[in-house]
């Protein structure tokens, strides 16, 4: 697990390095913000972290699943996602799908949700892959504290590539600013 020490000083000295990008996701987040809070609701987290993971596994596509970015639905028939983690569901809309998505993860109510236990929990949901790597660009993609590296696909690491999509601090600090 990443130092909770870390992630702190990396939020308070945070800086939005693409702030286009940046409010106009965060404009898409408070868009769809009552959905997102259906299912920040069951799990007593803030609503804001299942926009950040929303976005970040399918920009935004209420017809895919939380967990991957996989469809929900073929030909109109609920499916199980085939991407990792492989097998889950099937579920028959959205919100029962993003919550089958949390509890495989092992989230539930009584979790911590100050921002770095935030972040933390959100890492974790994508992986502790980038550990060895330096800052997940899940979490830190344009910010400070992001420049380059990411996995392509599962297990698949290059040092060159650039994180196009925003991490999930830096949604929360657009979405934190007046």
């Amino acid at each position: 697990m990443r130092d909770p020490k870390d992630v702190l000083n990396n939020w308070e000295t945070i800086k939005i390095t693409r702030p286009d990008q940046a409010e106009k996701v965060a404009q898409l987040c408070l868009k769809y913000k009552d959905r997102f809070a259906q299912v920040a609701d069951a799990f007593k987290c803030p609503w804001w972290v299942i926009a950040a993971i929303h976005y970040r596994e399918s920009d935004f596509d209420f017809n895919t699943w939380l967990a991957n970015g996989d469809p929900l639905f073929h030909l109109g028939v609920p499916v199980k996602t085939h991407h990792v983690p492989k097998g889950l569901g099937p579920a028959i809309n959205w919100v029962e799908g993003a919550a089958l998505s949390l509890k495989h993860e092992g989230w539930k109510p009584g979790m911590d949700w100050d921002i770095v236990n935030a972040l933390l929990h959100l890492e974790a949901y994508n992986g502790w892959g980038y550990l060895s790597h330096g800052n997940s660009p899940y979490i830190w993609a344009g910010t400070n504290h992001y420049t380059i590296g990411k996995y392509s696909s599962d297990g698949v690491y290059s040092p060159y590539m650039v994180d196009s999509q925003l991490g999930c601090a830096a949604i929360a600090k657009a979405l934190s600013q007046p």
